[in-house]
């Protein structure tokens, strides 16, 4: 999203006031671009290129409106020499444009630590199968929970080159059946006996809740097996050996 779209979110924005559109450049800068903070040249930027009047001395603003006082709360915070938003300031200006609410995954389901040093693509999988289990969206937790199973067994082999061992005449991997199969059964690595026994039944819960109308997940069901669930992801990551 430019700047130029940005701004026309915000209602009325070439009224307010050319001190308070800082506040705005900031979000944009830390919040939509995702950059780690902002100093009074990036400020500047934004300014010229939304072709406008710049505020007189950006950085004495930023440096005032960063301290407290008795009457009210700071609108900035300074961090190594980096200004953000303050939480309350950040959260008004998410109301304006409309924001999602990011959610942070709990640990309620698994922790997330267990797939930090893997992949990206892990982790995201991996962050969505907990916080589908955080919003009660059980059914929806198990079928990421399987997805993360099935990508953590794909990579074991890859680490292992013989990912042609699950793969059929197309060179398109097995379903999540074979997979097991033949991870369980394979002599370059020694499996323990919770992924040996509970993999299966955490499988077939999943495919249970992924093709069968009928069913709907609850929390017990996957309660269950969390403590099971822990211990074979964190045992796939260490077979895969990611780092």
């Amino acid at each position: 999203m430019s700047i130029e779209q940005f701004v026309d979110k915000i209602e009325n924005f070439d009224k307010i006031t050319i001190s308070a559109k800082i506040d705005y450049f900031i979000y944009y800068h830390t919040i939509i671009k995702g950059i780690n903070g902002v100093k009074s040249k990036d400020i500047e930027g934004y300014y010229d290129a939304l072709r406008m009047p710049k505020y007189s001395n950006i950085a004495q603003y930023l440096a005032i409106n960063s301290k407290k006082s008795k009457n009210k709360l700071p609108k900035y915070v300074l961090q190594q020499g980096l200004y953000y938003l303050e939480r309350i300031r950040k959260n008004e200006i998410d109301i304006e444009v409309n924001a999602p609410k990011i959610i942070t995954p709990s640990s309620d389901l698994f922790p997330l630590e267990l797939v930090e040093n893997t992949r990206g693509y892990i982790t995201k999988v991996a962050s969505q199968a907990i916080i589908c289990y955080d919003l009660q969206q059980y059914d929806a937790s198990l079928v990421m929970i399987r997805k993360l199973l099935e990508t953590l067994v794909i990579e074991i082999f890859e680490k292992y080159n013989v990912s042609d061992e699950i793969k059929d005449s197309d060179g398109n991997f097995y379903m999540l059946s074979a997979l097991i199969d033949a991870l369980l059964s394979h002599k370059n690595w020694n499996l323990g006996r919770t992924t040996k026994q509970y993999f299966p039944h955490i499988k077939k819960l999943a495919d249970t809740s992924a093709h069968n109308r009928r069913f709907v997940a609850k929390k017990p069901d996957i309660d269950k097996y969390k403590s099971e669930l822990r211990m074979i992801i964190e045992e796939l990551v260490h077979l895969a050996d990611f780092k």
